[in-house]
């Protein structure tokens, strides 16, 4: 199964970032990293973005990937959407907000986060 993937929803390419069902270890970092190489080949705040990480768990050391991971493509990503963030992954992603200084908007549902990027007008 692809993980990190550019699709066109509703005339709007997106890129896909599946962490879904993720565990911290080797998979997950060479998820982020396949990521890393994908947005940093794309222009500066052309970037619309899911991060779906719906029933994924972490660890301190996937925490501190994922954050060196979204502030370093802040300057790539036009906006982002996250999927599946509740309880301590909510806390992470409020924590990256502040870190990062930009928004990034939090769905229940993968569907969602591509209806609000289909829809982000600058």
């Amino acid at each position: 199964m692809e993980r990190i993937y550019f699709t066109t929803y509703k005339g709007k390419r997106v890129l896909i970032q599946d962490v879904s069902e993720m565990h911290p270890g080797r998979e997950f970092s060479k998820t982020i990293e396949k990521a890393k190489k994908l947005i940093f080949a794309e222009p500066l705040r052309s970037v619309l973005s899911v991060f779906d990480a719906s029933n994924c768990s972490f660890s301190d050391e996937s925490v501190q990937l994922m954050s060196e991971f979204v502030v370093g493509n802040t300057p790539y990503i036009k906006t982002a959407a996250v999927v599946g963030a509740n309880g301590l992954l909510q806390m992470v992603l409020t924590s990256l907000v502040k870190k990062s200084g930009r928004d990034i908007s939090s769905f229940k549902t993968r569907e969602e986060a591509l209806d609000f990027l289909a829809a982000f007008e600058e």
